[in-house]
């Protein structure tokens, strides 16, 4: 099920890599939620989809960008979630991330 989004501009629409029952039921998610950056690791490694990756490589064309996670303090620690996934992303399309920039 694709998630509804109200229309911002020419902001692009989301890319979903796997269906969040998929992600939240993984064993790997409530320890990368609570800061496990090798279960995060693991986690993006099996959610990540390849066609999602070429969907966004299509979309960026080539350009030159900086993917910079944002990060979720949780109530049990810091979701390294976004970190592996921009970390991963980053690996497969070439480009830099910023790495713990935002905390």
């Amino acid at each position: 099920m694709k998630p509804h989004r109200i229309p911002l501009y020419d902001f692009p629409d989301v890319v979903l890599h796997a269906p969040e029952p998929v992600v939240k039921g993984h064993p790997q998610y409530h320890p990368a939620k609570i800061g496990d950056a090798v279960a995060a690791e693991g986690l993006v490694g099996d959610a990540i989809s390849d066609r999602a990756v070429e969907q966004l490589a299509v979309f960026l064309g080539g350009r030159p960008v900086v993917l910079v996670p944002i990060h979720a303090l949780e109530s049990e620690g810091v979701n390294e979630i976004p970190m592996a996934l921009a970390e991963e992303l980053s690996r497969r399309l070439g480009y830099l991330s910023m790495m713990g920039s935002c905390s």
